[in-house]
């Protein structure tokens, strides 16, 4: 048992290599909304132009998106939906949707 625990302190350190090699950084911009599923982030941006807050808020409150507070370095994957939207993998290795503008290059 102890083995495992020991082998789960080091996982933190093993979570930078799930980043994805080959693909620009460039840093997501503090306030910024994710969502982690393409059908929750188009949700998300009717919900933004119906000015649906309730809506809005379910998507957040969930854990569907999510709001990141602060800056952040993330891999650029993809444009999306004419380069409206960004495809991004974060630190972690999840693959998620944020708004073009939300990314900094």
């Amino acid at each position: 048992m102890k083995i495992y625990a020991r082998l789960l302190c080091l996982l933190p350190l093993l979570a930078p290599a799930a980043h994805a090699n080959g693909y620009p950084q460039v840093t997501l911009k503090a306030d910024s909304i994710i969502c982690y599923d393409r059908s929750d982030w188009d949700d998300l941006v009717a919900a933004s132009i119906d000015q649906d807050i309730p809506a809005m808020s379910r998507l957040v409150s969930s854990g569907d998106c999510r709001v990141i507070n602060q800056a952040v370095q993330v891999s650029y994957l993809d444009p999306a939906n004419d380069g409206n939207d960004a495809l991004i993998q974060m630190r972690s290795g999840k693959t998620a949707y944020t708004a073009s503008s939300a990314v900094g290059r």
